[in-house]
């Protein structure tokens, strides 16, 4: 699954790298095997983004697009709509 990263500064870069272990954050919720060690462990995962494009498995690039952290488009689009 291709996605990007959310920030301008890091889409510039030729190489940004991102840290994350999605199952000590869903700690207590249904987490996919292949986010555990055998020994039932969280694993970490670094994420190249060239670019600001990188390509994960489905279940990773779900998570990180659910909760900021990349999106589905390389398009940055602000709420025009905002009234005070």
């Amino acid at each position: 699954m291709k996605i990007y990263n959310t920030g301008s500064k890091a889409a510039a870069m030729p190489a940004f790298f991102m840290s994350v272990s999605p199952a000590r954050h869903l700690e207590g919720q249904e987490i996919p095997s292949e986010w555990m060690t055998d020994k039932k462990e969280p694993i970490d995962f670094q994420i190249e983004f060239k670019f600001g494009k990188a390509e994960v498995d489905k279940n990773l690039g779900e998570y990180l697009i659910k909760y900021g952290y990349a999106s589905r488009t390389k398009l940055i689009i602000h709420d025009l709509a905002k009234v005070d």
